[in-house]
């Protein structure tokens, strides 16, 4: 990046893409995979016990 500020090696934009990258890579592994990963068991949407479970998993119902 001082390279580039300073007029050399690749034009700006390179590094712009090169770090949007990286981060899409990092983005990806640690958030995105672990959240996909979580469910390992088939879910059958269709069923209410199964939305109970879920909302119960995530926190509750907002009651009030």
């Amino acid at each position: 990046m001082i390279w580039q500020a300073e007029g050399g090696g690749l034009p700006i934009g390179h590094g712009a893409h090169l770090g949007g990258a990286a981060t899409g890579v990092l983005y990806y592994l640690l958030v995105i995979r672990p959240l996909r990963m979580r469910v390992a068991e088939r879910v059958d949407f269709g069923d209410v016990a199964t939305w109970r479970r879920l909302i119960a998993r995530q926190g509750g119902s907002e009651k009030k």
